[in-house]
Formats: C-alpha cells, structure tokens, sequence
C-alpha cells in the first residue's frame, strides 16, 4: 500500500529555547551583561499529535482519472503520532540548529461522495514511518520581547512508499517572562504525497491519490518552562484552525557557564 504523508509533522518536533549562549567564548563580548542565556546543547524527547484534512490533486479510481471538478467529493483525513529524538546547538547567541530522527504511526480515512448511489464509498489503513530532517532557528530579541523563525527540510520514508520530501516555515513572537517563555505565531506545511488503497468492503474498489496541500497555514501558540537551573525544559506547542496540532517536549541542556 503506497503512502507519503504526515511525517512531515516531525518538523514541529524542533521546538527549542527561544535564545541561547554560543560555545565560541570570542561572541561572550557582544552578549549584553545580566543576559540570561540557555545552555549551549540540547538533546530531546517529543511527541506530536496532529489530526488534518487534505485537498487533492489528482485522483485514479478503479483505473479511471476523476475529473478534477468531482475533486470536491472526495476527502482524505489523516491522524498522526510522532515520537522523536531531537539534538540542537546554538552556534551563535541568535542561532540554533539541530537534527531530528522521527517514528510515526497513524490513520488515514478516504471518504468519496457518491450523489447516485445510496451510501457514500469510505476506506482508509493504518500507517507506520520514519523519517530524519535538519532546521535552523535564526532569533532576535529587544528586551523581554522576541522572534524566533523555525526553518526545517524532512526526509520521510514508509513501508512499501517512495521517499518523501517536506519542509516547514514557523514564525514566533513571544514575550520572556521571570519563570516561562509565552509565543504566538502561524505555521506553514509542504508536503509532496500520495496515498493508494481500496474502497469499499463487498466490492473493494482500487484508488490513488495525490494530495494537494490543502490548508497550509495554521496558527500556533506555546510556552517553554526550564528548570532544575536550566539543565531540564518543558515545552508545549499547540496549533489551531485547519491544522489541529499538540506537540509536547521534554529536554535536557548542558554546557555554558551558570
């Protein structure tokens, strides 16, 4: 059963501290006194839920090309669960980068309208994936106030599937409080897809498809709780809108000077 799809979830799972210290002690001079950075590395445990409905591209059923005017019809509904492991430096006080290794496991349901027919066609399979990607974090900050812009490429692979491709574009801005760190922003999803399988239960029906991007954007919010001075961090992201989305962190740091 072919299938290229939510993966791509495994971008969010690059959540990270706002700003942090560089490991160059040559950057410590433009670094303004009493600014409280966060340990240089980073590794972490993320999960992330997300739960999205697709448009479609193009469509094959039974052998036959839908038109692209009976598209509308037709829906595909993905859930997913990502766990993954995530490592991230700060090479300059303004810039972090990291690496992700991801599992998923997930959903998918086919829903076709049919005006002629009593009962509409409906299918769907589960799904397992693993997949790597690399982001970069470029930050600033005037006072208690900041951005921070989440840029990451994914590689994607599943049983029986193609590699796939996705990458995302997150822009934040937050304001840094005594004890936590509170963000608003948006977030945009690509992801080139396509899924395969069978309608119907009597009389199964052989279909594929090429999912369009659907909604790319969606909003988000989050906040991010270190503790233990500095060595541990609890992140929580959540989107809304199009795009339903929880992603849960649990980080340790080291390094630096505290």
């Amino acid at each position: 059963m072919k299938s290229r799809t939510l993966l791509v979830l495994l971008v969010f799972c690059s959540l990270s501290p706002i700003w942090g210290e560089s490991f160059f002690p040559r950057m410590k001079h433009i670094i303004p006194e009493g600014t409280n950075l966060p340990r240089p590395y980073g590794i972490s445990y993320v999960h992330h839920y997300q739960n999205q409905r697709f448009g479609l591209d193009s469509t094959v059923l039974g052998g036959l090309e839908i038109p692209s005017e009976a598209l509308d019809r037709i829906s595909i509904h993905n859930i997913a669960h990502i766990d993954s492991v995530r490592a991230d430096v700060w090479l300059l006080p303004f810039l972090n980068v990291y690496s992700i290794f991801a599992l998923g496991y997930g959903s998918a349901e086919v829903n076709i309208s049919t005006p002629n027919m009593l009962d509409d066609l409906a299918g769907g399979y589960t799904w397992n994936s693993k997949g790597v990607g690399l982001g970069a974090i470029p930050t600033f900050g005037i006072g208690r106030f900041f951005t921070a812009v989440n840029l990451n490429y994914s590689w994607i692979w599943r049983s029986g599937s193609e590699m796939a491709n996705a990458w995302i574009f997150n822009p934040r801005f937050g304001y840094s409080f005594p004890r936590f760190r509170f963000w608003f922003g948006a977030m945009y999803q690509y992801l080139d897809d396509e899924q395969s399988g069978t309608l119907g239960s009597e009389n199964p029906v052989p279909y594929s498809v090429t999912l369009g991007r659907g909604k790319p954007w969606n909003g988000v919010f989050g906040f991010h709780f270190p503790f233990l001075n500095e060595k541990m961090e609890f992140v929580l992201e959540a989107g809304y809108g199009e795009r339903v989305q929880v992603t849960t962190t649990i980080g340790y740091r080291w390094g630096g000077d505290k």
